[in-house]
C-alpha cells in the first residue's frame, strides 16, 4: 500500500523530532545518558522496514484505545512496570492495567520515566526477577 504524501510526512515528522532532541540533548551539559539511549532506540524502532506504515495504522486505529477489551482477557500471571514519572502514557494507565489484569502486579519504577530499563536498569531487572521467582 503506497502512502499518501501528508501521512508519510506526519510518519517522518516523528523521525525527524527524534533527531532534533537527540542534538539538543547532547548538546546539554551535563548530558543525560539514559534519556540519551531512550531516544536512539526510539530512532531504531522508527528506522525499522514498514514502520511508517505501522505508525500510521496504530494511530489511525485509535492506539491503545482500543486494548481495553482486549487486555482483561490475559490470564497469565502479568507484571506491569511503570516509570513514576512517565511522561510519554502518563500515569494513570498503569492503575488501569492492574485493575483490568487479573493476576498483575504493578511495580512503579523510581527515578524513572517512559523507559525503566533504559533509565533504571538495575531497579528494573530486580522487580523481574522479583516477580519471576515468585512466579516459579
Amino acid at each position: 500500500m503506497a502512502l499518501s504524501a501528508d501521512r508519510l510526512l506526519a510518519a517522518r515528522w516523528l523521525v525527524i523530532r527524534k533527531r532534533a532532541a537527540l542534538q539538543a540533548l547532547s548538546a546539554i551539559a551535563p548530558p543525560n545518558l539514559a534519556l540519551i539511549d531512550t531516544v536512539r532506540c526510539a530512532l531504531l524502532h522508527q528506522a525499522m522496514p514498514g514502520w511508517d506504515e505501522a505508525i500510521i495504522s496504530f494511530t489511525k486505529s485509535g492506539g491503545y484505545a482500543n486494548l481495553s477489551q482486549r487486555i482483561e482477557q490475559l490470564s497469565q500471571p502479568t507484571l506491569v512496570l511503570w516509570g513514576e514519572h512517565d511522561d510519554v502514557l502518563g500515569l494513570e494507565d498503569a492503575g488501569k492495567f492492574q485493575q483490568a489484569i487479573a493476576q498483575s502486579q504493578l511495580v512503579w519504577i523510581k527515578q524513572a520515566r517512559h523507559a525503566p530499563h533504559l533509565e533504571q536498569p538495575e531497579e528494573t531487572a530486580h522487580a523481574i526477577l522479583a516477580f519471576s521467582r515468585k512466579e516459579m
